[in-house]
């Protein structure tokens, strides 16, 4: 065990948890434990308390690509696929992108196939979970957002981006909710279909176009 000061590393794995009292418990994480500790797996202290944690059992993977010092930000609105979640999570630990998933998901947390997904690259993950999308906003502060549909003509290609940009994605069923295709109207962006059955691309898939197009564009690869 270890003493971990406010913004130090915090890992949380597998079953364990850390209560503010710090103590630690191995018990099953119910689905709102990380808002209720205010704390996220391999994440930041968000608490001024001190916690006791367990070192972690994963060795810390060699990459020689330097930390991004303004990483890109995936935002997935409601996901209602674990596999595209964990796929996700995955993508976003190889090229140090931080991920956000905004309530309500369609899947418990824990689910075995959103970690079967994910592999072992979860603990790595540095991710947030939000109650409702302007708890996001208020907590997150987004400064640049691009909103991926299939509901625009509008390519993301000719879209210049930013490190730091957060790239915002809706569900699997119904994309982007219906008041954001006005609310963000000049933020709306699509990835081009040129094949003539297309429809929209999957989520997972998508989510992995445009950051890359992001990493390129601002010369993170």
């Amino acid at each position: 065990m270890e003493k971990c000061e406010k913004g130090a590393t915090l890992w949380l794995f597998d079953e364990r948890i850390v209560s503010p009292d710090g103590t630690v418990g191995c018990k099953t994480i119910p689905h709102s434990s990380i808002l209720d500790y205010s704390v996220r797996r391999c994440g930041r202290l968000q608490n001024d308390s001190s916690f006791l944690i367990p070192h972690s059992p994963f060795p810390i993977p060699h990459s020689s690509f330097p930390i991004l010092s303004s990483p890109f930000h995936i935002v997935l609105v409601s996901p209602e696929i674990p596999q595209n979640t964990g796929t996700i999570g995955r993508l976003c630990v190889c090229t140090g992108a931080v991920l956000h998933l905004i309530d309500p998901l369609g899947f418990v947390i824990d689910d075995a196939h959103l970690r079967r997904a994910g592999l072992d690259y979860w603990p790595y993950l540095d991710w947030h979970r939000w109650p409702s999308w302007e708890d996001f906003l208020e907590g997150a502060k987004p400064t640049r957002m691009a909103f991926l549909s299939s509901k625009t003509t509008r390519s993301f290609f000719d879209r210049q981006a930013t490190p730091g940009d957060f790239l915002v994605f809706g569900n699997e069923q119904h994309g982007l909710p219906v008041e954001f295709y006005e609310r963000y109207r000049d933020s709306l962006y699509t990835l081009p279909m040129p094949g003539p059955h297309a429809r929209c691309h999957n989520l997972a898939n998508a989510a992995s176009i445009a950051l890359y197009e992001a990493l390129r564009q601002t010369g993170e690869l």
